[in-house]
């Protein structure tokens, strides 16, 4: 839970970064796990965007409920694009219940990598939380390529 990001890792993220913004014009929330890598990565993420305010948030520890996050982002309302940074198991497990309706993972991700799930269309499921669909995944290397690195590799 201490542990935090190495230099080469912050600034390899930095990289990655630049290449998300090209895909994302703007985040309206930012919400990340309370642990200190994912608070740092969330910095490295707000400081690309321009966001100051960072929800942090219990609902993204490891081992919480997938549901209970869900429920967070009910109440944050209609907002157009809301990153998450969080641990792989617990998000992988947010997209299953968000794709599927149940908590279990469904995708793959990388860490340092990103992926984009469209809430808009699909609705809600029986049990009121939104729906969404797989927009694009990708690793971080691919998104440091789109950050201006050559090969993605540095």
């Amino acid at each position: 839970e201490l542990r935090p990001l190495t230099e080469d890792g912050s600034e390899r993220l930095r990289v990655g970064m630049r290449g998300l913004h090209r895909l994302v014009e703007s985040i309206d929330v930012l919400a990340t796990s309370p642990l200190v890598r994912t608070r740092q990565t969330a910095e490295i993420v707000g400081a690309e965007f321009g966001i100051r305010e960072i929800a942090e948030l219990d609902e993204l520890r490891p081992g919480s409920r997938a549901s209970l996050f869900v429920e967070w982002m009910q109440d944050v309302g209609s907002k157009e694009t809301i990153a998450i940074v969080g641990h792989e198991m617990q998000l992988l497990k947010l997209i299953g219940l968000m794709m599927m309706g149940t908590a279990v993972a469904v995708a793959t991700l990388k860490k340092g990598g990103a992926l984009m799930l469209d809430v808009r269309e699909r609705g809600r499921s029986h049990a009121g939380l939104r729906r969404g669909t797989l927009v694009w995944s990708l690793t971080p290397r691919q998104l440091r390529m789109l950050g201006g690195e050559a090969n993605g590799d540095s």
